[in-house]
């Protein structure tokens, strides 16, 4: 017996085609178990945490499930993610999927070159030699959800399914 949730991401009837600069996420900080390990299959009854990260091109209109109750927890948390990227002469970028990073570290394989970081998330190449491969961890804010998961009476072998929605409208 399981709960299978879904994240979902709805940008409302104003939004143009193609919008993007929102994602939801399960939070590897909060959903851990008994053994300490991150959790990604939840039982009837248990607590999940996840994380909703956005542009400023957006607001949060709703965030509603089928089932269970979701709870508003914090606005901002903070979170540290990862990124290779490849840079091939002075100049080269690389975009982020998050946006307003900070503490950007970065880890050089071979040649150097100053990475810096431009416009909240892009991260470039400024002087140096080339090409240039890069991992780097940098920080991001979110806010922070969880869903009280129902109690269905489940068999053995079968998954209750819930979908949260995060309603999302320009800003």
């Amino acid at each position: 017996m399981s709960i299978e949730a879904s994240l979902i991401v709805d940008y409302g009837d104003e939004a143009a085609a193609g919008a993007g600069g929102v994602f939801l996420e399960l939070d590897n900080a909060q959903n851990i178990d008994a053994a300490g390990e991150v959790k990604s299959q939840f039982s009837p009854g248990d607590t999940v945490y996840f994380l909703l990260h956005h542009s400023s091109a957006w607001v949060l209109s709703e965030m509603n499930s089928t089932s269970g109750t979701i709870y508003f927890i914090n606005d901002p948390v903070t979170r540290t993610r990862a990124m290779q990227a490849d840079f091939v002469r002075e100049g080269s970028s690389q975009q982020s999927q998050y946006f307003s990073i900070f503490n950007l570290v970065k880890v050089v394989y071979g040649n150097d070159a100053a990475i810096l970081l431009r416009d909240n998330n892009i991260i470039y190449a400024g002087d140096g030699v080339f090409p240039v491969t890069a991992d780097m961890t940098f920080s991001t804010t979110f806010k922070l959800f969880k869903l009280v998961c129902p109690t269905p009476v489940l068999a053995d072998d079968e998954t209750y399914r819930i979908r949260i929605v995060a309603y999302m409208e320009p800003s």
